[in-house]
């Protein structure tokens, strides 16, 4: 177990006011970025703002921009991003070439707003140029006299273009103020805001299990069979909730089971979403947690058994199962992971309070792990349960969950 660590800086307009936020790299404490692997760094902020900080990109109207090298760019896992609140920055380590023409080409189709990095010209961005919206000016790279007739020489070449001018780096008010009076449209740096850190608690998913689940998505396998893969793994379960749930807020939507959000998502987002994961985790590390991993297993499985009833009930009480350990595993209050979820009334009421049916049966799996004699005291008033089939439940459940540890870690 170890932490996400993000950096967010404002992005001003002309009259000072907060227009969208850069996310950064960070890994660790000391709010500075260290990066060695550009794709690793950028998959992480997008996979940590969208997912495990449940940054809800979809709603509302703030803006972000983050970093992308020449791999994620290329590759269609970025588009998981919704371009109507997102600006992709090309870094400046990106060589220029056919392919990252063509691939900014088809971003713009499809709606995404591009920036250019700390740029400094070369003859080779010229195609560039007449796609992006943003060109980011480094003070630290060119001095004020050269950021000033770069915007003067490319707005008199490229005239109704459209295009803006970001000055970064802004460390004093002359700076601002010179430079929003020779043309410069948005501005960043020390002067208005250092970057604020955001971090959290993270387990990362078993990295055999989205590769299990993602080779299942991309041969078009049954729902029930990704649903199964996907239950492999707690924490991969937990994530796909709250990204599910951040995309059906808009709608008034809550999503209450792993198929739901499955539905909901669609095999080609659901395949990008896990892309991004594996490039997170490029580098290395295991998930950790093990044992409390195996239990939030068997205990959404035996859940699921004792719920009885086919279809939308059984899948609710895995969630349920798997959600009630989360806590633990993230070190963080059940209200705190609740609110993240947005999972509905029912999981709610069931995960804080230990009420309504689905609350009654869990607090039924809990006594049965903790104190199985104690267990017809908590037994729910319509679960006609005997002696025999409790255990028999309780024994598919920790196979269900071996099978799973000895597959998956």
């Amino acid at each position: 177990m170890n932490e996400i660590f993000l950096g967010r800086q404002p992005i001003l307009d002309r009259q000072g006011r907060i227009v969208a936020f850069e996310l950064l790299f960070r890994n660790g404490e000391a709010n500075r970025a260290e990066v060695s692997d550009d794709t690793q760094a950028s998959a992480h902020v997008i996979s940590s703002a969208f997912g495990t900080l449940g940054m809800c990109l979809t709603q509302g109207s703030c803006h972000y921009y983050v970093n992308v090298g020449r791999e994620l760019l290329l590759s269609d896992a970025i588009e998981l991003l919704p371009p109507e609140h997102v600006t992709l920055e090309l870094l400046e380590s990106v060589r220029v070439d056919g392919d990252i023409v063509e691939r900014c080409r088809q971003l713009n189709a499809k709606g995404y707003k591009l920036a250019l990095d700390d740029f400094v010209y070369h003859e080779s961005y010229e195609p560039l140029l007449d796609l992006a919206h943003v060109v980011k000016v480094d003070l630290t790279l060119q001095g004020l006299d050269q950021a000033e007739e770069l915007v003067r020489s490319n707005r008199s070449r490229r005239p109704g273009r459209g295009m803006k001018f970001l000055a970064e780096k802004v460390e004093r008010r002359e700076e601002f103020e010179r430079l929003r009076g020779s043309g410069f449209d948005l501005f960043q740096g020390y002067f208005f805001a250092r970057p604020h850190q955001l971090s959290i608690r993270r387990v990362d998913p078993s990295a055999v299990a989205m590769l299990k689940v993602l080779e299942i998505v991309i041969r078009e396998g049954e729902t029930g069979a990704i649903e199964e893969a996907m239950k492999a793994d707690p924490m991969l379960c937990y994530n796909l909730l709250r990204l599910a749930n951040s995309v059906a807020m808009g709608g008034g939507k809550t999503v209450t089971s792993i198929r739901q959000a499955i539905v909901l998502l669609g095999r080609q987002q659901i395949r990008r979403w896990l892309q991004l994961l594996i490039f997170a985790r490029r580098g290395g590390g295991d998930s950790g947690g093990g044992a409390l991993l195996h239990l939030a297993a068997a205990r959404g499985k035996l859940m699921e058994i004792l719920a009885g009833n086919a279809g939308e009930g059984r899948e609710m009480a895995f969630t349920i199962g798997i959600l009630s350990l989360v806590d633990s595993l993230l070190d963080l209050p059940m209200e705190e992971i609740v609110a993240q979820v947005n999972p509905g009334d029912e999981i709610r009421l069931a995960l804080l309070e230990r009420k309504g049916e689905f609350g009654e049966l869990l607090r039924l799996c809990e006594t049965l792990e903790s104190d199985e004699s104690s267990a017809w005291a908590v037994l729910p008033p319509g679960l006609d349960l005997s002696g025999d089939a409790m255990m028999k439940a309780q024994i598919e459940a920790l196979a269900w969950a071996n099978s799973l540890a000895s597959a998956v870690h």
